[in-house]
Order: structure tokens, then C-alpha cells, then sequence
């Protein structure tokens, strides 16, 4: 049996507002850039989603994993998804229920800030990196990206983006801070 896994990323949000469709713009994974997961330092390939996304399955955007909190999919054209240079390029466009609101809301005060994907790993490579393991994930099957609160990798910004931004295709940068150790 193969174990599905989950990663957290930290991600950028745009939000477009007044008279444009509002949209949540970001990324669940980012390529190239090592993160640790339990003993080993984890990559992800930037074909990694390339054939998951040719095969074009019908991946949802939830909130934090909870099948339940279902607020965005490809199947309705309400998720779009694109590697790019940087990493899996997620849009999600949702429709108006109280989860999407409440997504927005989250996105908007800083709450929210973070991105994960919800796989399968079907090939991948381990390499000793100066006394390191190291796991470069090279295949995925794809099933969901999540907004979270706490990602796993750092390495990206949150950002929220008014219409004016949007369509001088700016954003506004807000760091992303990883959350403190509960004494």
C-alpha cells in the first residue's frame, strides 16, 4: 500500500477585489528547495507534477486537509494549477459559501499565510548530501492543495493584492514568520 502523503509549503495569496472575481494566487509547492521532513532533508522536482497534471485529475483545494472544507476544485474550473519557474502555481477562485469567505478572511488578517498538497509519491531518488539524506521527490500523484496555518518549508511570502496590484501585476510582501516552540 502506498502511503499518502502531505507537505506544507509556505505560499503566496493574492487577493483581487472590487469588480474582478476575487482569487486566492499562490504556491503549494515551491521546486529546488530543500525542507526537513522528519530525518531527512526533502526536494521536490519541478517535473515532478507534470504528468499528474497532463492526466488532468480532478484535485480539490480544501482548508487544512479537511475533506470537508471543500472550497475550490479543477473538475469546475474553480482550481487552476501550473508549474512555473518558482514552484506549483495554485489560483483558486471560489465559490460564495461561508468557507470561502472565511478562507478570505483568514488570507486577509495574516491568520492564514501557508499553502501544503496533499500526494502520492510514485518515484523518487535518496542521495547522501555531505553526510544528510536527502529525498528528491521526482513523481507525484496529486490529490489536494490546502490553505494551512503551519508549512513545513519556509521559503516563500504571503502577500494580499488589491485590484490596481493585480492589474499592474504587483504584490505586496508580507514575510512569513514560523511559528514559536510552546514552552
Amino acid at each position: 500500500m502506498t502511503e499518502v502523503r502531505t507537505s506544507t509549503i509556505a505560499l503566496a495569496i493574492e487577493e483581487r477585489a472590487e469588480g474582478a472575481p476575487s482569487a486566492l494566487v499562490g504556491y503549494a509547492a515551491t521546486f529546488d528547495q530543500p525542507y526537513p521532513v522528519d530525518v531527512v532533508q526533502e526536494s521536490i522536482d519541478r517535473r515532478a507534477f507534470d504528468r499528474t497534471l497532463r492526466e488532468q485529475p480532478d484535485v480539490f483545494a480544501l482548508m487544512g486537509h479537511d475533506m470537508g472544507r471543500v472550497i475550490a476544485r479543477t473538475k469546475n474550473g474553480t482550481l487552476r494549477l501550473a508549474p512555473d519557474e518558482r514552484g506549483l502555481r495554485v489560483e483558486i477562485t471560489p465559490v460564495d459559501t461561508q468557507e470561502s469567505r472565511d478562507a478570505f478572511s483568514l488570507v486577509r488578517s495574516g491568520t492564514i499565510d501557508a499553502m501544503s498538497f496533499g500526494f502520492r509519491v510514485t518515484k523518487q531518488q535518496y542521495e547522501n548530501r555531505s553526510g544528510e539524506v536527502h529525498r528528491r521527490i521526482l513523481d507525484v500523484d496529486l490529490f489536494e492543495v490546502s490553505l494551512v496555518a503551519f508549512p513545513a518549508n519556509p521559503a516563500a511570502t504571503l502577500s494580499l493584492r488589491d485590484k490596481e496590484l493585480a492589474a499592474a501585476a504587483r504584490v505586496i510582501a508580507v514575510p512569513f514568520l514560523p511559528p514559536r516552540p510552546i514552552a
